[in-house]
């Protein structure tokens, strides 16, 4: 798999984005802007990832969506680190398992946490020692998909892990979550509260 780490400008953002999906070509690591970015094509997947921490405990998730931006599946797990970044690179490598569980090839990985986007987007920068083994795990699994992206996005823009996340540690529930027991975390998405 090939990394690239061109930097794409807003203006070419679109078709940029077009053909990244439409192409089946291996070169798929691209470092894109941080704007609102809509439903991938249909060959495309989006997994979104997060961290919520509640009473000094980390929970992540990761909610993965098909090209219709309909949820196929959800999963939250908590963590045993008391390190923020390790507990963000936990998240990633759970997102990546995630994914190829679902077996998918073409992956599209967002989160609000510019330290690990980075370490998928900069593929020679070294990780933070505290989270290394972890990062060099996610990246080789990497290997898995056909075509894939790291995009750093907003918070605002990745509520539905967060709020995933804050609901598993409340209802004490880890590992796949049923799709209709988090209906009502999508209606939360879409309010800007």
């Amino acid at each position: 798999m090939v990394a690239s780490t061109e930097v794409c400008p807003r203006s070419a953002l679109a078709a940029r984005v077009s053909d990244f999906a439409a192409s089946s070509a291996i070169e798929c690591c691209l470092k894109m802007p941080s704007i609102y970015w809509g439903k991938p094509s249909s060959q495309l997947v989006q997994v979104n990832f997060d961290v919520a921490i509640r009473n000094s405990t980390f929970v992540q998730a990761a909610v993965l969506r098909n090209h219709e931006g309909v949820i196929v599946s959800a999963q939250a797990q908590a963590s045993h680190t008391h390190d923020p970044e390790k507990a963000e690179a936990e998240a990633a490598l759970m997102a990546i398992n995630l994914a190829i569980r679902s077996r998918c090839s073409h992956v599209m990985f967002e989160e609000d946490a510019s330290v690990i986007i980075n370490c998928f987007t900069n593929l020679d920068q070294t990780p933070n020692w505290r989270c290394y083994a972890i990062i060099e795990e996610a990246r080789d699994k990497l290997k898995y998909f056909t075509c894939w992206t790291f995009l750093k996005v907003t918070r605002f823009q990745n509520r539905l892990p967060h709020n995933l996340a804050s609901w598993a540690y409340c209802n004490q529930f880890f590992g796949l979550v049923p799709i209709s027991s988090i209906f009502h975390l999508l209606s939360m998405e879409n309010s800007e509260n």
